[in-house]
């Protein structure tokens, strides 16, 4: 695996599930030698283990007993199963941008592939490369899925099926060649040396039908992060700051409000947050202060505007908090550090 990337968090798991309960198969069957039950996928304060994943998705494989189970599972993946990284795709002002997110916050998604941007001529591309080391009776599986759910996804922010015209494979296609090109709505070639979409370069200058700017740069900051804090703290940590940044804008959760959602007592969240050796104001002003300085330094949103966000009742109360982060107003740390 990739340093710093260890698994995928354990809701990844819902979507196949769901998709697997339409086709007659039961969590419990699905869930076989995982070592996990149903109620555990609804676990805030969890991650799966490569090993468990793996299993989960030879189950799904063994069960269906469908070469072509990526193309279905894919369609149980809407953007806004991927939280702020889905929301920053459907925000983006123009579908460049929004191929850009993609590949900068892969590790925010449930995929086990990397993505990769390309132009070559009057073609644009993405290609999907191994993130993890898959097992080859899954990977035709896994990389079918993440490629299907990359089209479905460029489909969303664009509010309209995407006109591919090309989509590479490095599988034979099992005799189901058709099957692919009805999916995908293009040619398909089999058996190439790497996975890839392409559409016309034509696409990447289109302005998006949900393009918001302000909220493009909001959720694009929180998805910085989210990524930048992503290997550097335990599962719980991780777990109570995805928590306080799920809910864009700046209504953030009380530390009542996450213990309520990750299924514990506020005296737990608290205890283990203290053998972790911080507490729930120190992630908290640590979110805040990482945020305030991206919006001081790469945008030009008052400081009225900027209290908002971060969930202050005044400028004057902001000023306070960030000159005890800081030992500087953010007015002299704005013009010390604008770009």
């Amino acid at each position: 695996m990739r340093a710093g990337i260890t698994a995928h968090h354990i809701k990844g798991f819902r979507p196949s599930l769901n998709a697997m309960r339409g086709l007659g198969f039961e969590a419990e069957l699905c869930l076989v030698g995982t070592g996990l039950t149903e109620t555990d996928l609804d676990r805030d304060d969890a991650s799966c283990t490569w090993e468990q994943e793996l299993r989960f998705n030879e189950n799904l494989l063994a069960l269906s007993k469908d070469p072509c189970l990526g193309l279905v599972l894919a369609e149980a993946y809407p953007l806004p199963i991927y939280g702020l990284v889905g929301y920053a795709l459907l925000s983006a002002p123009t579908f460049r941008h929004a191929l850009a997110i993609i590949e900068s916050y892969i590790d925010l998604t449930y995929t086990v592939c990397d993505f990769r941007f390309e132009i070559t001529g009057d073609t644009a591309s993405l290609i999907l490369r191994d993130k993890f080391p898959i097992p080859a009776k899954l990977k035709s599986m896994l990389v079918d899925r993440d490629l299907a759910c990359c089209a479905a996804a460029l489909s969303e922010c664009l509010g309209q099926t995407i006109d591919l015209t090309e989509v590479r494979l490095t599988h034979n296609g099992f005799n189901h060649a058709r099957r692919y090109e009805d999916f995908f709505a293009c040619p398909v070639r089999f058996n190439e040396n790497e996975t890839r979409l392409s559409f016309d370069v034509k696409l990447l200058d289109r302005a998006l039908p949900m393009r918001d700017s302000q909220a493009s740069q909001l959720f694009d900051q929180q998805c910085q992060l989210m990524l930048s804090r992503l290997s550097k703290q335990g599962d719980f940590i991780e777990a109570i700051r995805q928590k306080i940044l799920a809910k864009p804008g700046h209504s953030f959760p009380d530390v009542e409000t996450v213990a309520e959602q990750m299924a514990i007592s506020v005296r737990t969240l608290r205890r283990r947050l203290a053998e972790e050796g911080t507490s729930y104001r120190t992630i908290l002003d640590d979110i805040r202060y990482d945020l305030a300085k991206d919006y001081l330094s790469q945008s030009r949103l008052s400081l009225d505007m900027i209290s908002e966000l971060l969930g202050y009742n005044d400028a004057a109360s902001f000023s306070h908090a960030f000159k005890r982060w800081s030992n500087q107003t953010p007015s002299g740390w704005r013009r010390a550090n604008a770009d």
